[in-house]
């Protein structure tokens, strides 16, 4: 029989609370995380599954393509949405669908960036 897990904030939080400026819970299993270094982050259980940057935003969905982590992306998301199709996860945003890999960012504007920021020109 499937259990469902619970984790606590101050669970979540205990590897990084030296990072850490505050948080708060905003469903379950998923809290807001305020960096020191002004970053903002959704994370869900033990993952930051969205970080906020001053002008980008990163996925990362850790080793949990899960529906849960798929719903909180696109939840908090402002610009973009993360799709499945056949099992397989793409970003869609302003300049077209894209494969989705851990660390894809995108611009305010919905645009996806590779890793190192550049905006990755549409097929």
């Amino acid at each position: 029989m499937y259990e469902s897990y619970q984790t606590s904030k101050k669970e979540s939080l205990e590897e990084i609370h030296h990072l850490v400026d505050s948080s708060q819970t905003i469903k379950n299993n998923t809290f807001k995380v305020y960096y020191k270094d002004g970053s903002v982050a959704i994370r869900l259980h033990w993952t930051d599954v969205i970080t906020f940057y001053k002008d980008k935003v990163k996925l990362n969905a850790g080793s949990w393509q899960s529906h849960t982590t798929k719903s909180r992306m696109n939840e908090y998301l402002p610009c973009g949405r993360v799709v499945q199709e056949d099992s397989i996860w793409y970003v869609c945003g302003s300049n077209g669908k894209f494969l989705f890999f851990n660390g894809i960012m995108l611009d305010y504007n919905g645009y996806i960036l590779s890793r190192d920021g550049d905006i990755i020109e549409e097929n």
